[in-house]
């Protein structure tokens, strides 16, 4: 068996180095060997761990301290998020969309309504300068009220 030629397939390089496929993904975009499609070489991907681990990848060293440090920066930013969304200061993005979609149908009903609104009283109108203010003090008066707060429905999860 030549161990330079041998190769693992991903489940069994991620099994021996017992990290997950997406940590293989990311190891491969740092320098980690790669042979083939979802082949690895064993020995070359061993000498890179050897490195990688003794903190030589990349020039970078990777000691134990940078990431502990690393890992309490992230979970401080989680609980500040977590923080902010306790507080009501950040929106769930389904619901922001929800609230978008809600404001497009109905500007979109406001604007397809202003025909049926206006026919009739501008059927005698036959000064286009005339209808023209008409039309944008509407428009104007539609864009206005679609401008202020209103209070926002909050969706659940599947509804």
């Amino acid at each position: 068996m030549d161990l330079e030629k041998e190769t693992w397939s991903a489940d069994s390089t991620t099994q021996f180095y017992e990290v997950s496929p997406k940590t293989l993904a990311q190891w491969v975009k740092r320098g980690f060997p790669k042979a083939a499609r979802g082949k690895y070489p064993i020995l070359s991907g061993f000498r890179w761990y050897k490195k990688f681990v003794l903190g030589q990848v990349n020039g970078q060293a990777t000691d134990l301290a940078t990431e502990r440090l690393l890992r309490e920066r992230a979970r401080r930013k989680l609980d500040e998020l977590k923080a902010e969304q306790a507080a009501g200061r950040l929106v769930d993005r389904d619901q922001a969309i929800f609230w978008v979609k809600e404001l497009v149908i109905e500007v979109k009903q406001n604007f397809l309504a202003l025909p049926r609104r206006f026919a009739e009283s501008l059927a005698p109108v036959t000064d286009p300068k005339i209808i023209e203010e008409i039309l944008r003090e509407e428009i104007r008066r539609i864009l206005f009220d679609m401008s202020q707060p209103r209070k926002k429905e909050v969706r659940r999860n599947g509804e």
